[in-house]
């Protein structure tokens, strides 16, 4: 569970970097929720105790990568690599 600890704290800096971004191609009301989405998992995986609400919110991540988040973008594919980890590690 450290590395998923360790790829979030890495994807929510890079989130972060690119929220500051004045021609970031990220939707930057998508990027807040994401940075809180993922903070959220973060938070839930250290105390182990898994929140139910947050599925909503990733499933509103999926959505947005999926139709209006650059496809090449390393940032787009590490969401869905993390959002793919948490999901088995909860189960």
């Amino acid at each position: 569970m450290e590395n998923i600890v360790s790829n979030l704290n890495c994807l929510i800096s890079e989130l972060n970097a690119e929220f500051q971004k004045k021609d970031s191609p990220f939707p930057i009301n998508q990027l807040e929720g994401a940075i809180h989405a993922f903070s959220l998992m973060r938070d839930s995986i250290l105390s182990k105790s898994f929140d139910k609400s947050l599925q909503n919110y990733l499933d509103k991540i999926m959505r947005w990568s999926i139709d209006s988040w650059p496809w090449n973008s390393l940032i787009t594919k590490k969401t869905w690599s993390i959002i793919e980890e948490y999901n088995k590690i909860k189960k």
